[in-house]
């Protein structure tokens, strides 16, 4: 099985891994793959998220991190350590390979996990 979600949610706030994504990822018995995809031409969306889709025929990079795995009937309490993994592997990608990310004032990637 192979699915994507955000990992930070529908709603946000950007960067906060949620829990939900452990919690499926658990419940379908998979692990998590961090990934980070860059576009080199993309319209930004002017939503929370600045959400970037790719122009036709722009090249996407994707780069992969560490599967994250989830123990079977888990508890909650590792949800947090599980969830700071996958924060880790997130920041870890951009910091390597799109160090000239522009951010917002008030945003910060490092500061996505509770």
């Amino acid at each position: 099985m192979c699915k994507e979600t955000a990992v930070d949610g529908p709603t946000g706030p950007k960067y906060k891994v949620k829990a939900g994504v452990v919690s499926i990822a658990e419940h379908a018995g998979v692990p998590v793959v961090p990934y980070l995809a860059i576009a080199d031409k993309y319209w930004e969306l002017p939503s929370w998220d600045r959400l970037r889709i790719p122009k036709p025929f722009s090249r996407v990079r994707v780069y992969y991190g560490e599967p994250v795995n989830i123990p079977q009937g888990a508890p909650r309490a590792e949800y947090a350590r599980r969830r700071r993994a996958i924060k880790e592997s997130l920041d870890a990608q951009e910091l390597h390979f799109n160090p000239q990310k522009e951010e917002l004032p008030g945003e910060s990637p490092a500061a996505g996990c509770e």
